[in-house]
């Protein structure tokens, strides 16, 4: 059971939208992130409470939705990258 996941998984990279679902997910880590550093160097909890509410109501809407979009382009940007560095053996050190 544990090995037919993981040939799941195989499986799912040679799909043509595996990149995407990577990006997306790659796009909510950043914003997860993003929302961490606001709790941890300004905003402390209270503020980031309701930085939240203010996003995540009908008008920031349109920000939240325009975020994710240009973190998912940076996302699918970087992926890009990555993949011409390795093409071309292109070793950075880090």
């Amino acid at each position: 059971m544990f090995f037919s996941f993981f040939s799941f998984l195989s499986d799912l990279r040679s799909k043509w939208y595996y990149r995407h679902i990577c990006a997306m997910g790659g796009s909510i880590n950043i914003m997860l992130m993003m929302i961490a550093n606001l709790v941890g160097f300004s905003a402390g909890t209270h503020g980031v409470l309701a930085y939240l509410q203010m996003i995540f109501s009908f008008e920031g809407l349109p920000f939240l939705i325009a975020a994710f979009f240009y973190l998912f382009a940076g996302v699918l940007i970087m992926f890009e990258v990555r993949e011409y560095e390795a093409r071309n053996n292109i070793n950075k050190g880090f």
